[in-house]
């Protein structure tokens, strides 16, 4: 079972670490021994966990989290859909979220 909210992502299959998608730096499809795959990139504190967490290490392959798309209730594409729809809106609201806490990272100056 693969657990897909806005928050983040779990595949129970793997082991059942909740990984928040700010953990996740990118999100990839691939083809792996003939099955497509969502690849998923692991920012660098992420990483340096992965080698702690024993069941998520066993699902890595090159530093990257790989979910597996044989065995689920849905098609690969509604799941990849769904990994990018969720990881683009949670950027989209840290990186509002940090403006909020830091203030406008921009700034219009008047011409005269």
């Amino acid at each position: 079972m693969v657990v897909v909210t806005p928050y983040g992502i779990r595949d129970l299959r793997i082991g059942n670490e909740f990984l928040p998608w700010e953990s996740i730096a990118e999100i990839s499809a691939e083809e792996y021994r003939g099955h497509e795959t969502i690849v998923l990139t692991p920012s660098p504190a992420l990483r340096r966990q992965l080698c702690a967490i024993p069941s998520l290490a066993r699902g890595a392959q090159d530093g990257r989290i790989v979910i597996r798309s044989e065995g689920l209730a849905t098609d690969f594409d509604t799941l990849l859909h769904a990994c990018r729809d969720c990881h683009a809106a949670s950027s989209a609201h840290t990186a509002l979220q940090q403006e909020d806490e830091r203030g406008p990272q921009s700034f219009a100056v008047q011409v005269s």
